[in-house]
């Protein structure tokens, strides 16, 4: 399909991506505004504003960060609080497109969008130096239309920068149908750079994200490698958000949470109707989350004992959220001592205000 002709409409894998991203970075503007009053967002591989009639990611990180700077609760802590964008991509026309959408649009002053620009990616992210070395924090969105279009060392050079996260958007179904059989260069260089088997033949989908997953972890050398799988049926992408921060992990977790019962797969088209079960009920028979309760035990019984804190670590690195690390807890009290050093009630005080905060010590003894 011709770059041109997948923005004349929006796919629903297009939909859910968009989602997800106007989700995260509308909590992101509210978490570093409110912390550090700055902060800078480059959507690299922009498109033209629009899929088809609806907004594409510029005008969606518009949208969220006119409505984070208008916000007095902001003002009063940091008076002049300031969103840096800068808009990219290297198909010209988009730009215009582009340019066309923001001429249309109103602005607060405190939103400064630098000159949209079309270049090839890489010339972008090596030559703007100061916004790679800027103390500010700075998210990154990479949604490449092909996969091949970004390297590891692409992104390595961003997550170095201080205070930096990104998305990535794969297309890597594509690269996973090609797997374990003779390939063109291209989905062969991916392959051998982005997975840790290369051409190989894996399991199933899951296990070619995990290769990818364990790859970035390694490569990267950063804690916070989440996959979220977008599935559409015989059709499935996948975004990676990369991040240093706890917190940044966390909330990322927490909204994929919301559209993922199973923390981990965005269920583009309904397979089953969604009034039969709440979205708990259908949490609580998971693999997944029956995966991490093992897991979990695994941990906790190898370590021989972790404060709270460690407890939650572990459970948001995983890609959960401290409230099922707390259920798998309590439903297994019996394997372990809890010692509160912090705190009125004997409980493991495994919960999202305690992310920070050493409150008991859990021991496990069966």
């Amino acid at each position: 399909m011709p770059v041109n002709d997948f923005y004349s409409s929006q796919s629903d894998i297009t939909a859910a991506k968009i989602k997800l991203y106007q989700g995260y970075i509308g909590t992101y503007l509210i978490k570093v505004l409110m912390k550090f009053g700055k902060c800078a967002v480059a959507d690299l591989f922009c498109g033209p504003g629009k899929n088809g009639t609806e907004n594409g990611s510029p005008l969606v990180l518009l949208e969220q960060a006119e409505k984070m700077l208008s916000s007095d609760t902001l003002k009063k802590i940091h008076p002049n609080p300031e969103v840096s964008i800068l808009f990219n991509d290297i198909e010209p026309d988009h730009i215009a497109n582009l340019a066309v959408e923001l001429s249309r649009m109103t602005l607060p002053r405190e939103l400064r969008i630098e000159t949209p620009t079309s270049k090839h990616f890489r010339d972008v992210i090596t030559g703007n130096t100061i916004l790679i070395r800027s103390p500010r924090p700075k998210f990154f969105f990479l949604d490449p239309f092909n996969y091949s279009d970004v390297t590891m060392e692409d992104i390595k050079l961003l997550i170095d920068s201080p205070y930096t996260e990104v998305l990535l958007f794969l297309p890597a179904f594509f690269a996973y149908r090609f797997a374990g059989v003779e390939t063109e260069e291209k989905t062969k260089r991916f392959l051998e750079s982005f997975t840790t088997r290369g051409i190989a033949d894996y399991a199933d989908f899951d296990d070619f994200i995990n290769s990818i997953r364990t790859k970035l972890l390694t490569s990267l050398g950063i804690d916070f490698v989440r996959p979220i799988i977008l599935d559409a049926g015989q059709q499935k992408n996948t975004l990676f958000f990369l991040s240093k921060s706890i917190h940044g992990m966390l909330v990322m977790n927490e909204v994929i949470w919301e559209d993922a019962y199973d923390g981990k797969r965005v269920m583009v088209k309904e397979q089953a109707d969604p009034g039969l079960f709440t979205n708990q009920e259908l949490e609580a028979t998971t693999p997944e989350l029956v995966k991490f309760e093992i897991t979990l035990l695994e941990e906790m019984k190898s370590r021989k004992m972790m404060t709270n804190v460690d407890v939650i670590h572990f459970a948001i690195k995983e890609g959960f959220l401290p409230r099922h690390a707390e259920d798998i807890i309590k439903k297994h009290l019996t394997k372990f001592a809890i010692t509160v050093t912090n705190g009125k009630q004997v409980r493991p005080y495994v919960s999202k205000p305690n992310i920070i905060t050493p409150r008991s010590i859990i021991k496990y003894i069966d």
